[in-house]
């Protein structure tokens, strides 16, 4: 099981519930010492930073299909945090092309990230370590599912407080099992769909 090294973000399935909560929170000094004061319902996520590598080299003799498919795969998985990443920076200029035409997940970014940019929020550039590692693929036609471990342990930040400095609207750390739905548009993987299956609990349980 490889690991991928991410930043913060918000779960694609998170983004409406995130931005439905109320605002508020602590400054980065003081991040985590008040869980009460963290908004209910906020959560961050993740993205990577360096290209995810095949985990199985082909064969020299007979090139295997599945692994060039997982390999894409992978890739476009990366590509989607990246995205995610980008448009958690700043939510007000957020391009949501590199998402699949196909299933909810556009309209829900697109909603989801207009929604933070009207209260300000935004995310950190600090990833803390958040990653994930991919568990298993399925593929039939041109529809395919990742299922992946994902530690979150990435930060929004909201408007300055009286100090002058961000106010964090969520700093919480945790793992959770998610399932991604890709589509094959115009010979590339993109991510249609995204699922928390199970909430794993508090910490990194991803690594290994």
């Amino acid at each position: 099981m490889t690991t991928h090294r991410m930043s913060a973000a918000l779960l694609g399935a998170a983004v409406i519930a995130l931005a439905a909560c109320g605002g508020g929170g602590t400054s980065p000094t003081t991040a985590g010492s008040d869980p009460a004061s963290v908004a209910a319902g906020a959560t961050a996520s993740i993205v990577p930073t360096t290209p995810a590598p095949s985990t199985t080299a082909p064969s020299t003799t007979a090139p295997s299909t599945t692994v060039d498919v997982d390999t894409a795969l992978a890739v476009a998985l990366d590509a989607y945090w990246a995205g995610y990443q980008a448009c958690g920076e700043s939510p007000a200029t957020c391009d949501i092309t590199y998402l699949a035409e196909q299933g909810p997940i556009r309209e829900i970014t697109k909603q989801g990230f207009a929604d933070l940019a009207d209260r300000g929020w935004y995310f950190s550039p600090d990833r803390r370590g958040s990653n994930y590692a991919i568990q298993s693929t399925s593929v039939r036609g041109d529809q395919a599912v990742v299922e992946s471990c994902v530690f979150d342990a990435g930060i929004v930040l909201g408007p300055n407080g009286p100090d002058g400095q961000p106010t964090v609207v969520n700093d919480e750390e945790r793992s959770l099992s998610v399932k991604h739905t890709l589509f094959l548009e115009d010979g590339v993987w993109r991510v249609g769909q995204e699922d928390i299956l199970v909430e794993l609990g508090s910490g990194n349980l991803c690594a290994g």
